[in-house]
This record gives C-alpha cells, structure tokens and sequence, in this order.
C-alpha cells in the first residue's frame, strides 16, 4: 500500500491524508486504473529525485590524526601529559589530550608552525621541509579567535587558551579540524596523499619558548 505527499493541488478524485511519502496506505476517493497510474508514477519520481541528489553529495575532506606529542627534546613549563585518537563510524578523527602549564605565561609574543610533509607515516626518509609560518601580532587575540583555522580544534580546552595563561591542568576532549575553515588560509596547501609533521611552537613574553608540540595528520574524505 502506497500514501503520497503531493507538491500543489493533487489530481481529480484524489484526497492526501499524509505529510510525506509513506510507504503504509493508499488513500483515493476514486479507486480507477488512471489514480492508479499517478500514485506509482509520482512516487517513482520522488525516489528518483532523492537518489540523484545523494549522488550529487560530494564526499567532504577530514583531518585524520595520527599522533599528538610534546617536542623531543625540548623543555618547556607548558607540557603535554598524554594524548589519545577517537574515530567515528565514518573515518574522522578527534584528539583528546592533557596539558599542564608550570609557569604563568602573561602573554604570546610568538608563535610558530613548522611544517614538513611525508610520504608515509612510517620513514622520515620520506618527509621534506614546507615552510615556516610566524604569528607575532596581537596572539593573545588571534590564537582564541574564532575565525582561525585552529579555532574548532582549541575551543574544546578548559580552561580555555587565554592571556595571561595561568598555571595548571588544561583539559583537551575529541578536538577537530573544520576544513571549512583551513581554507583560504594558505596553511594546508598542496596538502592532499600525504603525512603532514608540523611543530607548533609557542613563546612567552620573554620570546623563551613557553610550549612545543607534534602532529602528525593526513586527509580523507567521508560521506555523513
């Protein structure tokens, strides 16, 4: 049995008691083979229509992470105590992690992203230097900004990023990426088929390195 929505005035002798296509009862005043006839016919062009419009839906691309960790080597007073990778059904992933801060930072005077790309995430034989992007105007604005490329991946940290950064445990749960954002930035250019290492590096207001840390992230794209 078949019920239909019908979009404007239905057809002569036919009465809708439903809001949308529902596959449960059919429901004419006239029962007759050309009824019979519209049913099939507007039905068979509502699933049509709905199976092109998926098709249309292009897959959107996704950070994936593969790693998140304090600098090697490298001793700061803001550290990262550990961190753990979530994926959902559909392959996206989100980074939950743990940071203490030992020292009061009053304010960013620097900030840097070293990048370098890989082939594989497994031989650094592979990996070869990007660029260098320096932030030094205004952080303590800029790095909780809203409209940066990194803003969905901090705005989940509680305490939240801010100036001046005070002392203790600083609470990282299933942060992303919005590509939506990253674009036009200029950061992830050229990104695609490959193993991307950067190194953020923060300093304090005495321009001394105050926190440093790894990712390591490709991309892929997902249906939702």
């Amino acid at each position: 049995m078949i019920a239909l929505q019908l979009q404007g005035p239905p057809p002569a002798g036919l009465r809708v008691y439903s809001t949308a296509i529902k596959l449960k009862s059919i429901v004419a005043a006239r029962r007759s083979p050309e009824m019979y006839f519209w049913a099939i016919f507007l039905l068979t062009a509502a699933c049509a229509d709905r199976q092109v419009g998926a098709a249309k839906s292009p897959p959107r691309p996704v950070v994936q992470f593969h790693s998140f960790d304090q600098c090697k080597g490298v001793d700061t007073p803001g550290k990262l105590l550990n961190s753990s990778i979530s994926r959902s059904k559909q392959g996206a992933a989100a980074i939950s992690a743990d940071f203490y801060n030992h020292k009061v930072l009053k304010t960013f005077s620097k900030m840097e992203l070293v990048m370098t790309k890989c082939a594989d995430a497994v031989s650094f034989n592979t990996c070869e230097y990007v660029a260098t992007h320096k932030f030094s105007v205004g952080l303590c604005q800029l790095i909780p900004s809203p409209s940066m490329p990194w803003a969905t991946f901090l705005a989940p940290m509680q305490p939240p990023i801010r100036c001046p950064l005070q002392t203790g445990l600083y609470k990282l749960r299933n942060a992303t990426v919005d590509m939506q954002k990253t674009a036009g930035s200029g950061i992830f250019d050229g990104s695609q088929g490959y193993v991307h290492l950067p190194e953020v590096r923060i300093f304090n207001e005495k321009n001394e390195m105050h926190v440093c840390f790894t990712l390591a992230f490709s991309f892929m794209r997902i249906r939702n």
